[in-house]
């Protein structure tokens, strides 16, 4: 019965490491900003928690100073932007909200375009929570 119970406590212990790791910042590197306002998105990925957000950091830009950010939810290329547009600079953090509710494992990206005319790029953090 011991055995049991240390071998319970050890696989829940191993399932919350692994739900706190999903749910973290996952980096995006060096993604195309398109020239004239042209759209990007981030990887679609699937909401770890049922908050009603997620927070992008932005870690560097070339070619430009600032770039629009916001939340889109469902499959990629048909998704729906589910968020109010965030204009970041680097260093800033935002917690960009959700203006209908999307739940739990539900699919979600992040679209993003350069604040400016021309090409550029940026590199920075998102966590999809």
């Amino acid at each position: 019965m011991k055995k049991l119970i240390i071998a319970s406590i050890i696989a829940l212990t191993c399932l919350s490491s692994t739900k706190i790791v999903f749910a973290g910042y996952q980096a995006y590197t060096n993604y195309l900003l398109y020239t004239n306002h042209g759209n990007h998105f981030t990887n679609v990925h699937l909401k770890a928690t049922g908050d009603q957000y997620i927070s992008n950091r932005v870690k560097s830009y070339t070619g430009t100073t600032e770039a629009t950010f916001w939340a889109v939810s469902g499959e990629s290329g048909s998704g729906e932007r589910v968020s109010g547009f965030y204009n970041q600079k680097v260093g800033t953090t935002s917690k960009i909200e959700f203006n209908r509710n999307v739940s739990k494992d539900a699919k979600v990206q992040m679209g993003m375009e350069n604040y400016k005319d021309g090409e550029a790029r940026v590199s920075g953090e998102v966590d999809f929570r």
